[in-house]
């Protein structure tokens, strides 16, 4: 009813309800919208320009795309695009802006950035020279564009800035270079990123490669992370090892392993075997389903079949600590307590700051006890007991302040029961009078509390 009176003030570029009578008449329709908004664009304000050109780029007929288009391009001779261009040419792809954004790009230093992501989506090989060519001049924001557009547009210039980038010391250039190669994903961009990785110190370096290298997860990558394991750098082998353990978490027998370690906790004990077996099949080379199933085969007291896993798993992975403990367990539980502790205090640097180490721990010089407490024949064997019986109870102390707080089962735990009567076990499970209580504190979801 009203469209005739609103067409009338929308047609009147002069009127100073021009805007609003536009925005109306869009909601409403009109056969002749668009003879408004050709008016409107030539013939307004720079208030109601900015509101036609608004409403009219967020149409897709045909015919308001190139009215769009056409007041975008005659923009660009003279002035960079703002947000609602930007999100046009996107939509369009129309290269006939490709030639003016370029020159936008050359020109100034606002809204740079915007300008090459825009040229990413919508240029070819051509606008890459213009890239290369402007890359030392630009801030390092507007280089880490450049990066990203080079990569999409699959450039063979991209690796050699790249390569530039990442020995630049600044996090975000590190960031976009080693996510490019990452996606670029050939054999010379996992050599660069190799190449870096062993090379730096960089903190940002090495935390943004190693994790490029880990999702790659290629041979040559995994080869360079299990090279670091072993690095003096104690960063470097710490961002490899998590690369490693995040490479695995991919791998295809994981999610078995979850559902495995789920059985653990229903002391499922011989379901959780099947599961971790066919986790074992399916990738042989996952140390966490061989530690899995030799926590769940030590269960069953199956100790031999336990120890071959936890060496394996070992091997796999020297810096999982309860393959480590858990061939000592064995070693200790088989009467080679000797070499069962050796074990355990070989790697007890590496792992001071882990609370299953040094529980499990506890749990080999218990097994110690035990054995040294059977065999009287043993040289030494009262101070050999004593001396085990005080390293057990202050790795229990250290794993309790690192956050362990499964007393219920510290109680039950049978590799412990050796140490039942000593008052500082009583002490620190809560048996005598005023000791502090303590709440169980969960462990991570494949983690089993003791082995």
């Amino acid at each position: 009813m009203w469209s005739e009176t609103i067409y009338e003030f929308a047609n009147d570029p002069h009127s100073e309800v021009a805007a609003e009578a536009l925005a109306a008449l869009v909601r409403i329709g009109h056969p002749q919208l668009l003879d408004v908004f050709r008016r409107a664009l030539a013939e307004g304000n720079a208030s109601l320009k900015t509101t036609a050109f608004g409403l009219l780029a967020q149409r897709t007929d045909p015919q308001s795309e190139e009215l769009a288009m056409g007041y975008v391009l005659e923009h660009l001779k003279s002035s960079p695009p703002d947000a609602t261009m930007h999100m046009l040419l996107n939509r369009t792809k129309d290269r006939r802006a490709v030639p003016l954004l370029l020159e936008q790009m050359k020109k100034g230093r606002e809204n740079r950035a915007a300008i090459v992501n825009t040229l990413a989506q919508i240029g070819d090989q051509s606008v890459v020279q213009e890239f290369v060519t402007l890359y030392p001049s630009l801030a390092d924001h507007e280089k880490s564009s450049v990066l990203t557009a080079l990569a999409q547009l699959k450039s063979p210039e991209f690796r050699r800035l790249a390569k530039e980038a990442l020995a630049s010391g600044n996090d975000a250039l590190i960031n976009t270079a080693s996510q490019g190669l990452q996606s670029d994903g050939s054999a010379e961009a996992v050599q660069m990123l190799v190449d870096v990785f062993e090379s730096t110190a960089n903190q940002s370096t090495l935390s943004y490669v190693s994790n490029a290298l880990g999702t790659l997860g290629t041979p040559l990558a995994r080869n360079a992370l299990l090279k670091a394991r072993n690095s003096e750098d104690v960063s470097k082998r710490q961002y490899a090892v998590n690369a490693l353990r995040n490479m695995r978490y991919r791998s295809p027998g994981m999610n078995l392993v979850h559902r495995a370690n789920y059985r653990t906790r229903e002391q499922k004990w011989d379901e959780a075997i099947k599961e971790y077996t066919l986790a074992i099949k399916l990738d042989s080379d996952l140390p966490e389903a061989y530690t899995g199933r030799a926590n769940a085969l030590i269960r069953l007291n199956k100790y031999a079949d336990a120890k071959s896993d936890y060496v394996k798993a070992r091997e796999l992975d020297p810096y999982d600590s309860q393959a480590v403990t858990g061939a000592g367990l064995c070693l200790a539980i088989e009467g080679s307590y000797e070499e069962g502790i050796k074990i355990v205090e070989g790697a007890r640097e590496t792992f001071k700051d882990d609370q299953l180490f040094a529980y499990n721990a506890a749990c080999v010089y218990g097994r110690a006890v035990e054995h040294l407490t059977k065999n009287d024949k043993i040289a030494d064997r009262e101070k050999k007991i004593e001396a085990f019986q005080q390293k057990a109870v202050e790795d229990l102390q250290s794993a309790v302040k690192l956050g362990f707080g499964d007393f219920k089962w510290m109680q039950e735990d049978p590799d412990l029961v050796p140490l039942h009567d000593l008052p500082g076990f009583k002490k620190l499970h809560g048996s005598t009078p005023g000791a502090p209580e303590r709440a169980k504190e969960s462990l991570p979801p494949d983690a089993v509390p003791k082995l």
